[in-house]
């Protein structure tokens, strides 16, 4: 089982210039469609 939990900022822990590891997401053509029909305006 993969943990997919949100790691948040304590931002009164953080300093300027800090930077946290990269975020990557794989998107594929079926999520584009996918979100595509979801955004829809159904009164337009």
């Amino acid at each position: 089982v993969e943990d997919h939990s949100e790691k948040l900022w304590d931002y009164d822990a953080a300093e300027p210039g800090q930077s946290g590891p990269p975020t990557v997401v794989s998107i594929t053509k079926e999520d584009i469609s996918l979100y595509a029909l979801a955004a829809q305006n159904p009164s337009s």
